[in-house]
């Protein structure tokens, strides 16, 4: 559910059945968890007896308390229900722990001495007694207790200094114009960025960073300015600018308002962080003059916080201890909610933030007697805090830059690791060709005698994982050389998110294209990096007008061929006869049906065989079911058209493992691709390695291999790309449309000439093993290497 927005029908009618359910049992308090979705819990809370009225509510995933929400926000599905006002809503980012099943998710309303269950999948619709102060504490935080040996070594925050990459990420992209990172999110995401500032960013923020979350997606020092101007001398409680912007405009210019915006609203957009006006903060901080002077001052936040929460209201503010108990209390929820820190006096902070501060002792005391003998502690307490992206030192959030930006990179320590000579980082555990790529390019690195570390980059790779095998994978460190092995649209969120390993280093970018030109959502990872490798002269030759590039070409992983008659049996079980020519073409959803093409693939066969009962066509593919856009989904419905229709044509719709994979391409007669664009294509080259002939477009990467000689080439003509044929082109793009008749005829010539078959493949196997082998990459790459660490 967007911010502010209605909840989908079928939300709505949930929330009127429960409601007149819980009427009808005649509970005070009702309420649902209703929905997680891109890492926020969605819910509703209401107190029948008091419906002005806003409750607390204490989440947990799987009993470990992960914080909590004011039930405040508008509901008009609720208002439609006949509950109260509506505005009984809540909502917490709670980030990967949290499943779209609910699973583990438990919800309490805070309701005088009581904590009210919510509804939820995990619902006991328990109501138990609060008990006093450190009861609900125990309680609420025994999961810190549970964390039994938990490092207590805060991890570290990046180095000051000049860090050159992120400042392109924050620089403005134009004259007035959003940042480089925004105005490429605007591309990749299509936001519109024609549209005024406030909008812009207002889109960023909602469909880009909250799915981001506590990982902070960048802002610069402006950006943050702009969205929290509006307080002034005469109103420095009035709302900022991103309250308005992001649906949570308050009613007020009060301090409930702005405590209510810096606790609860903007940690549920993900901006708690950097979105709160400076004049709030100080307002919220700031102990009244008749406080100052107190042991242990009470901040006017600390009085909201302690007096809105029914579990906490009996601690005493008029003593020492009380106020000591307090302040126990707030650095406990700081461990979630890290934002409260921000909010307590500055000076009373600094009594615990650092070894041997002078309040260390008086904590680690109350934490002894609270959890018993865990070893949970004040040092465990700082490691936790720090966990959670605080730095108790500058006492702001870590994410926070020098110059007032925003960057997550920002939080992450500098690694402590030795300076190797080559950095590879990829996406090791991901099944795709990249992949395979990226194992290829570690493969030949290793030969070439340097000092390698191998980094897997998972970030925006939905695809379905891999073990990691014989690769001994490690987090990211110091390299004179790093070589991001990432499509060129994901460079700027590796420099955004990833600690900051790409300051003193030879950045290179080894990147798959399938455009003839890249695009605009493409122009930020070019400029971030210092030289291009390409795997095939397609895309060096795309690329080598924007940035330095050197075509490298890649490598075929060595598989052992097992025999095509144990391949096929292996690959096809019974169900394929022995004696029928099978032709195979293959893709996985992620790559693209419009690119990948397999309804030309079925249309071809069925033209060339209209009537053969002895030949068959296998459609292989994986993660149809993940895809969103409708011209995908519409492509896959009339392949299951297809295969309904000719019971010749069968679809393969699993993951396969490597061996596995390999079976069914030399098993197959033939591998048939009549893509529209290929970067290099993996699944020809290892169905020539293998022995299999191939069929394939006469255009893009696929060139380097595919030859007259070594493939049957499909003419072909270039033709624009439709909108909604590949994501981010723009209008002007074209890529190859393969002739239907030129298909025909390389099929039935695969199936009838065993001698060309035969030369062809042979061919294929000599050029594979010489051009594209480990041994002739790392010679390659030997020798770039060379030069770019200054030895040539």
């Amino acid at each position: 559910m967007p911010a502010g927005g209605r909840p989908s029908i079928a939300a709505r009618i949930g929330a009127r059945a429960r409601a007149m359910l819980d009427r009808a049992r005649g509970r005070a308090i009702a309420g649902h968890v209703d929905a997680a979705r891109e890492g926020v819990l969605y819910g509703w809370a209401w107190r029948a007896d008091a419906p002005d009225c806003r409750l607390l509510v204490d989440i947990f995933v799987e009993g470990r308390f992960v914080g909590q929400a004011l039930a405040h926000l508008d509901r008009p599905d609720l208002r439609d229900a006949g509950i109260g006002d509506g505005r009984y809503g809540f909502e917490l980012l709670v980030g990967d722990r949290l499943t779209s099943d609910l699973r583990g998710v438990r919800a309490f309303a805070l309701a005088g001495r009581r904590r009210v269950e919510l509804m939820s999948p995990a619902s006991r619709r328990e109501t138990t007694s609060i008990g006093d102060p450190q009861d609900y504490l125990r309680a609420t935080f025994a999961g810190l207790r549970a964390r039994d040996g938990c490092e207590a070594s805060p991890p570290g925050r990046a180095p000051q200094g000049a860090h050159p990459r992120w400042e392109r990420l924050l620089a403005p992209s134009a004259p007035g114009g959003p940042t480089n990172y925004i105005a490429h999110i605007a591309h990749r995401e299509r936001i519109a960025s024609d549209s005024d500032k406030g909008r812009l960013l207002r889109d960023y923020l909602l469909r880009y960073g909250r799915r981001r979350g506590r990982m902070r997606a960048p802002l610069s020092a402006g950006d943050i300015a702009y969205l929290t101007a509006g307080p002034n001398g005469d109103a420095p409680l009035a709302p900022g600018r991103a309250q308005a912007l992001l649906g949570r405009g308050a009613r007020n210019d009060d301090l409930a308002a702005a405590c209510a915006w810096a606790i609860y609203d903007s940690a549920s957009l993900g901006v708690e962080d950097c979105l709160v006006p400076a004049s709030h903060r100080r307002a919220l901080a700031t102990p009244d003059s008749a406080s100052e002077s107190m042991t242990a001052p009470l901040s006017p936040f600390m009085r909201r916080f302690l007096a809105g929460s029914p579990a906490l209201t009996t601690i005493p503010w008029d003593d020492e201890a009380g106020r000591k108990l307090a302040w126990f209390a707030l650095l406990l929820f700081a461990t979630v909610m890290p934002q409260v820190l921000n909010y307590m006096p500055a000076e009373g902070v600094a009594r615990f933030a650092l070894a041997g501060a002078p309040d260390e002792a008086a904590f680690d005391d109350f934490l002894a007697k609270l959890f018993g003998a865990t070893g949970y502690s004040t040092a465990r307490w700082r490691a936790d805090i720090a966990r959670a992206g605080y730095d108790l030192a500058r006492q702001d959030f870590a994410s926070r830059t020098q110059d007032g930006g925003r960057l997550y990179a920002a939080a992450r320590p500098a690694p402590e690791a030795p300076l190797v000579d080559v950095q590879l980082v990829g996406p090791f555990t991901r099944r795709l060709g990249v992949s395979d790529s990226c194992r290829a390019l570690a493969s030949a690195l290793q030969q070439t005698g340097r000092s390698l570390r191998l980094c897997d980059y998972t970030l925006d790779h939905p695809n379905t994982s891999r073990d990691s095998g014989p690769l001994a994978l490690a987090p990211p460190g110091p390299a004179r050389v790093t070589i991001l092995h990432l499509n060129l649209e994901d460079i700027p969120a590796a420099i955004a998110y990833w600690p900051d390993v790409f300051t003193d280093t030879r950045l290179v970018a080894f990147p798959y294209l399938e455009l003839s030109k890249p695009e605009a959502v493409h122009r930020l990872g070019l400029e971030l990096v210092d030289e291009v490798w390409a795997a095939s002269r397609f895309i060096a030759d795309t690329l080598g007008s924007h940035a330095p590039t050197h075509l490298l070409g890649t490598a075929c992983k060595p598989v052992a061929a097992i025999g095509r008659s144990a391949a096929r049996s292996r690959a096809f079980g019974t169900s394929i006869d022995k004696e029928a020519f099978v032709f195979l073409t293959a893709g996985d959803a992620y790559s693209g049906a419009h690119r990948k093409n397999p309804l030309g693939a079925i249309a071809a066969f069925r033209a060339a065989f209209p009537d053969e009962t002895d030949v068959r066509l296998v459609v292989k593919t994986h993660s149809r079911q993940r895809i969103g856009e409708a011209s995908e989904r519409e492509t896959w419905q009339a392949v299951d058209q297809a295969v309904q229709n000719d019971p010749r044509i069968l679809l393969m719709d699993r993951v396969l493992e490597d061996d596995e994979m390999a079976a069914l391409l030399e098993g197959a007669d033939c591998l048939v691709s009549l893509h529209r664009a290929e970067g290099f294509g993996y699944h020809l080259i290892e169905a020539m390695r293998l022995g299999a002939p191939v069929v394939a477009t006469a255009y893009s990467g696929n060139l380097d291999f595919c030859t007259p000689q070594t493939a049957w080439l499909v003419d072909c003509a270039l033709r624009p790309i439709v909108a909604g044929e590949y994501p981010r082109a723009s209008a002007d793009q074209t890529w190859a449309e393969p002739d239907l008749a030129s298909a025909v005829a390389a099929l039935h010539a695969v199936r009838c000439e065993a001698q060309t078959r035969a030369l062809k493949t042979a061919a294929a196997r000599e050029l594979v093993a010489r051009d594209f082998s480990t041994d002739a990459l790392a010679a390659r790459v030997g020798t770039r290497l060379a030069r770019c660490l200054g030895e040539v």
